[in-house]
């Protein structure tokens, strides 16, 4: 499973930043049912997915990279 976490402090507030590879996703479907589920979750304040690099960023506050994993599952999707 590759998941990458990066904080920072930006005026103030702690930020993270969660990349993970996903590489079942193919389509805007794909996008879509990601975005719900990770948007869920308390403390995402932005969500990049990419289909071409199969990448998600998850962008938040205090973020618990479990649930940001369990979403992605009930979306349909492996993180690895």
């Amino acid at each position: 499973m590759t998941i990458v976490v990066e904080r920072s402090s930006v005026g103030g507030m702690s930020v993270e930043m969660l990349s993970l590879n996903v590489p079942g996703m193919t389509c805007g479907h794909c996008e879509s049912a990601i975005r719900k589920e990770v948007g869920a979750i308390s403390g995402v304040t932005s969500i990049d997915v990419n289909l071409e690099t199969k990448i998600v960023v998850v962008n938040g506050d205090n973020l618990d990279r479990e649930a940001v994993v369990a979403a992605i599952d009930e979306a349909g999707f492996d993180v690895g």
